[in-house]
């Protein structure tokens, strides 16, 4: 995909978007989302932006992540939003609960869970955010976890293991 030029406003829409619909935990996971879908930016332009649109680093449930000013506001005001602590925490505990075991070969890591589980782990693990995850593939009982890098895939299985509470096989 090419880099598209998008007016200020443009960008700074997309901008709010991810940070509503994604968990943003850092300018440089910003930033490759923004690439992306084309958009590639300077760090001093995205400094901007994120000044300009109010955005917050907030420590949620989840974690530190980038919020926009009205879900910043809320998380800082101990308000419960779905987007921002109770449904991290509510996809966080089906996610350990619903593991089994993990695995993985060269090339792709395998999380297997109990019956009807593989999609609400998929989405947990997809709303992480880590740069070095590519894509989730969510059956019945298995998740597919694709590395952006074969390099990558130990250490993607090893984190995954850590994050949700299981031996790595």
């Amino acid at each position: 995909m090419g880099t598209t030029r998008l007016s200020v406003q443009e960008r700074r829409r997309l901008i709010d978007s991810l940070l509503r619909d994604h968990v943003v935990s850092s300018q440089d996971v910003l930033s490759a989302a923004l690439a992306r879908r084309g958009a590639s930016v300077t760090q001093s332009t995205l400094s901007r932006d994120l000044k300009a649109l109010g955005v917050a680093r907030v420590a949620t449930a989840g974690g530190y992540r980038y919020l926009p000013r009205d879900l910043a506001d809320a998380a800082r005001a101990g308000q419960t939003s779905p987007t921002v602590g109770a449904q991290t925490s509510r996809l966080r505990e089906i996610a350990t609960l619903g593991v089994r075991a993990i695995g993985h070969n060269e090339t792709t890591v395998v999380v297997h869970t109990l019956d009807g589980h593989a999609n609400s782990v998929g989405t947990f693990v997809d709303r992480l955010g880590w740069p070095d995850l590519l894509a989730t593939i969510a059956g019945n009982d298995t998740l597919l976890v694709l590395p952006r890098s074969t390099e990558g895939t130990a250490r993607l299985a090893r984190r995954l293991a850590e994050r949700l509470g299981v031996e790595l096989r």
